[in-house]
């Protein structure tokens, strides 16, 4: 799950849900939530990133899987507003859901590899983990001003219209009381 602001916030609790109806989730990356929030223990990996002092996440009840809190307050080229548009943030987790998904064979382009990160302010096992069969990974990557991620497709048509008719007259002595 990978969301940005409150919708960084909404992954957390969502990934907390779906841990109450024991449903495991694979990753989940917040760019800059305006929260911290414990991480559930159905979650495998949990990536943070943000540019704020507060809002870092934390192992909850449970949690066995890898975190990192990724603080890029010190890099100025990243904003709140920007923060889910930097190119090597968009390398960085691509490469994550490709191990999970088992790209782990597809290389970045050379041009496109991120430049170090700093190292995370929580780190509770760093280690990728296979994710078991039937586990959750939902991504929903936001658009860009323009541009899109859904595959190129026309609209469909729109549905026929009936043509405008003129109101009747309706004689008030027949409407029911």
């Amino acid at each position: 799950m990978i969301r940005h602001s409150l919708g960084a916030d909404a992954v957390m609790e969502m990934a907390d849900y779906l841990g109450d109806k024991a449903v495991p989730v694979a990753l989940v990356v917040p760019f800059d939530g305006t929260q911290s929030f414990p991480v559930p223990g159905n979650v495998g990996r949990v990536i943070n990133f943000t540019q704020r002092d507060y809002a870092y996440m934390r192992p909850g009840p449970g949690f066995r899987g890898s975190l990192s809190n990724v603080d890029l307050s010190a890099d100025p080229t990243i904003g709140h507003t920007t923060i889910d548009k930097s190119p090597r943030l968009h390398v960085r987790v691509i490469a994550e859901v490709l191990a999970i998904v088992g790209g782990r064979g597809v290389a970045a382009p050379a041009a496109a590899k991120p430049a170090p990160i700093g190292e995370p302010a929580v780190r509770a096992n760093d280690t990728p983990k296979p994710v078991p069969n039937g586990s959750t990974l939902i991504i929903a990557l936001p658009e860009e001003r323009g541009a899109s991620t859904r595959p190129a497709t026309p609209p469909a048509p729109p549905p026929p219209q009936k043509p405008f008719a003129a109101p009747q007259q309706v004689d008030p002595a027949q409407i029911p009381d």
